[in-house]
């Protein structure tokens, strides 16, 4: 995979701060993510993701951020729902939305 394609997601946890950064999803969009770990060492249960943390991603130059709604696990693979999904400002790097 090139880096180009690799897809993360930074997740932080309100009034505890970053849970984790660039965290590698198989997919993400407007209504959540999803992984698969089928074949990995990690689990999905292992993760420390709640209802309530907030999700930030960039997709081509724009900087997103969302609320988590709900966790899913099924077997080897993690579904995130998102709510109150919106365009943010960019990063504290200062760049223009996009890494």
């Amino acid at each position: 995979m090139q880096l180009s394609q690799l897809r993360t997601v930074d997740v932080l946890r309100p009034g505890k701060g970053k849970r984790y950064s660039l965290l590698p999803v198989d997919h993400v969009d407007i209504t959540g993510f999803h992984v698969s770990y089928d074949g990995s060492p990690l689990r999905p249960t292992l993760l420390d993701i709640h209802e309530g943390d907030q999700v930030t991603w960039h997709e081509k130059g724009t900087r997103y951020q969302a609320v988590i709604d709900e966790v899913v696990i099924d077997r080897a693979v993690l579904r995130v729902a998102f709510r109150d999904a919106a365009v943010t400002e960019p990063d504290w790097y200062g760049g223009s939305g996009t890494l």
